[in-house]
This record gives C-alpha cells, structure tokens and sequence, in this order.
C-alpha cells in the first residue's frame, strides 16, 4: 500500500533534483521501475525465514546486506537500462551510469533502511532516544564531523586517500553505542560526503570509489553494532 507513495516520492526527486532530463512520460517509467525495485526488496526480506526487521543477530543483518546490495543492483540495471533504451541521447552508455547509480543507492539503502526500522521497533527507538542524550555521543558527532571537514577541505588529494580516518570515530561509536551509534554515524558519514562530492565537483570514477568506501564503513559499523548489542543482550540475561 506504500508502493504509490514510493513511486511518486521518486518521481517528484527526479523532478526537482535533475529536472527530468529524459521528459516526465520516462521519469513516469523510471520512478515505477525503481519503487518496483525497492518493493521488491522488502517483499524478499519478508520471505526470509527468521528474519528479524530488527536486525538483532549479525545473520539478520548480513541477510539485509545481501539483499540490499543484490536488490539495488538488479534496481539500478532497470533504471539505467530504462533510461538508455528510451533516451540514449541523454544517457548513452550503460556501465559507468550503473555503476554510479547502484553504489549511491546502495549505500542510501544500507544508511536509510536501519533508521527507518529502529523507527519502527520500540526497544530500538528507547535505545536511539538514549543515545541522542548522551554527551558522548554529542563528542563522537562533532569528531566524526571535523573528520568529515578534515578529508574534503583540510587535506589535499583525493579524498578517498584520506577515507581510512573516519573507521577509527566511527568503530568507537559502534562498540559504545550499539546498533542505535552505528546508524546515527553511518547517516552523518553518507551526509558529509554528499555534501563534500558536491563542494568539490568530484567526478564519477572517484564518487563511485568514495560510495563503496562508504558502503564498507556503513557494514563495519553497522555489523560491530550489532554484535555490541548481541553481547550487551547476552550479559544482561
């Protein structure tokens, strides 16, 4: 019953973000194949046998990986193959756009879907609200901030040169904060590099590099919080 939602959410971003390039009777296709893509990605999660939304055991989460990362690759052919069937003028080619296209919505799965499940599941959301009142966490954010700042504006060179510094924050912030840390600092490093990309113009090759480091920081993070959480869980019974 979401799937409307989801299809015009899609197409409205198309809108106002790149002004519908390919005509809006495409965007119309594209934002259909997409939402599609994203349906079926939850109706597999549903099908999974012991599966926990939640994502309380490092199995449940490596499932949601798998089909996260499967799922927006099979997504991402779609669209790009939709765009380059119907607009070739606009976008020619396939690989290079699918290959950006997958590893940036890759990553926004694997950031966006734990927030929007500890949304959902009580236990995650008094963990979540006790985290966002912790001072330290305040600390954590502002460190992993200047990190963000340090990599694209302190230091010269290629930023992915520079990425390895934010696993140290980010590795804390999971050991002391559990899965609730891991997300809060998995959607302040996806924020930072957006914004950082923007700021320098970077081109597809090094945004394609700079996603896939983001997606492995997003899994370490999240994985160590997940198995923060396990032994909390097993300590406390």
């Amino acid at each position: 019953h979401l799937l409307p939602g989801v299809t015009a959410t899609v197409f409205l971003a198309d809108v106002l973000i790149r002004a519908a390039p390919a005509g809006y009777a495409v965007t119309v296709l594209t934002a259909v194949t997409l939402s599609a893509a994203y349906a079926a990605i939850a109706w597999a999660l549903r099908l999974l046998p012991r599966f926990d939304p939640g994502l309380r055991s490092a199995r449940d989460l490596a499932l949601f990986a798998a089909v996260a990362l499967a799922g927006t690759a099979a997504g991402g052919a779609l669209f790009v193959g939709v765009l380059a069937a119907t607009a070739p003028a606009v976008f020619p080619g396939f690989l290079e756009p699918w290959l950006r296209f997958w590893t940036g919505d890759a990553v926004g799965v694997l950031v966006t879907a734990p927030l929007l499940l500890v949304a959902a599941d009580a236990e995650r959301r008094r963990a979540f609200g006790a985290l966002l009142r912790s001072g330290e966490a305040l600390v954590q954010l502002v460190v992993l901030s200047a990190l963000l700042w340090l990599i694209f504006a302190g230091l010269p060179g290629n930023p992915a040169g520079h990425f390895y510094l934010l696993f140290i924050p980010v590795i804390w912030i999971a050991l002391r904060g559990g899965m609730a840390g891991a997300i809060v600092a998995a959607a302040t490093v996806q924020i930072g590099v957006v914004l950082g990309m923007h700021s320098l113009g970077v081109d597809w090759l090094p945004a394609v590099e700079l996603q896939a480091l983001v997606a492995a920081l997003t899994l370490t993070g999240l994985f160590l919080g997940t198995i923060t959480d396990e032994r909390s869980r097993a300590e406390q019974s």
